[in-house]
């Protein structure tokens, strides 16, 4: 079997010198990824997932987390493999599966082509060969952070099981004003900040410092400010080769996908809970991204409010 997958790596390899530059959008669940994929997807030059049709009522049109079945292997087999016993070898003829099946989905040449890939689809101990991967490969990574990790948590507990994106906007109007703020216990919410933090310092710290590592860093909030577009004209021109010119005025933030949720932390969770989550991490010690962005997404929807 080892030998098929190989063979199969190699075959795709060879069928890929002469396809577009890649890149993996790269972060984790809850932080607007499926949205900016879509967003990308409709920029010039650009492909994110591909097309899968009409699907279920209010839902995406397309596949942009090519990988999944790696955060399902977390808790139990899939295709005969666990965290703890899938080869390497079998991840990447996957990975090069995905890279053939953007290729194929289109007629004519794209200059960037990408997927959206979960920090909890390289498992631990494929870290190290997943990052030679990228260098050797000249795999572009953008990597997406949320940094209001308080409102992550919220969209965990808030967000019913299929309803995470919506194309809908009466749909996800009615979200937003029948979902509650979020009243977890605080020893829960704390918990899970923490446990995020983590996971995103690490990678941050692996890619950033990797030498060969194509890496740019976007905020989540960068996305959504007064700023957007140009935040999207620096992602757009990064994850081109050189030499590929596309004219960066035309790009847009349009997406097919309408929020669930208002992005200010004070109207997202009660405010007993968000008076402890801010006594918690607004110490000198604490990262100051955690208080600081729900500040500026406070002070931002305040200003919404008064215009």
């Amino acid at each position: 079997m080892r030998s098929s997958l190989l063979a199969a790596v190699a075959l795709l390899a060879c069928a890929g010198q002469a396809r577009a530059g890649r890149y993996l959008l790269f972060t984790t669940q809850r932080s607007g990824s499926t949205w900016f994929c879509d967003v990308l997807a409709r920029q010039p030059g650009v492909q994110c997932g591909v097309e899968r049709g009409p699907g279920g009522q209010g839902q995406p049109s397309r596949v942009s987390e090519m990988m999944i079945k790696y955060s399902y292997m977390r808790t139990r087999l899939v295709e005969g493999y666990d965290y703890s016993t899938v080869p390497w070898a079998k991840w990447r003829a996957d990975s090069e599966a995905q890279w053939a099946r953007l290729t194929a989905s289109h007629t004519h040449e794209i200059p960037a082509i990408g997927y959206k890939l979960m920090y909890d689809q390289v498992p631990p101990r494929l870290v190290n060969e997943f990052i030679k991967y990228v260098v050797e490969e000249n795999i572009s990574v953008v990597h997406l952070e949320r940094e209001a990790v308080l409102l992550q948590v919220a969209s965990h507990h808030q967000t019913k099981t299929g309803m995470m994106h919506d194309t809908n906007a009466s749909s996800a109007a009615a979200t937003r004003a029948s979902t509650p703020p979020l009243a977890i216990p605080f020893a829960t919410a704390e918990r899970e900040i923490r446990a995020k933090l983590a996971k995103h310092r690490a990678w941050t710290d692996r890619l950033r410092y990797t030498p060969g590592v194509r890496y740019y860093h976007v905020a989540y909030e960068q996305l959504t400010g007064a700023a957007a577009e140009n935040y999207l004209r620096s992602v757009v021109a990064f994850v081109l080769d050189k030499g590929v010119d596309i004219d960066l005025s035309s790009l847009s933030m349009a997406s097919e996908l309408n929020m669930l949720h208002e992005a200010s932390c004070r109207k997202r969770v009660a405010p007993w809970l968000y008076a402890l989550v801010r006594k918690a991490f607004g110490g000198p010690n604490s990262p100051s991204s955690v208080i600081g962005a729900c500040d500026m997404l406070d002070a931002r929807e305040a200003a919404a409010r008064h215009r």
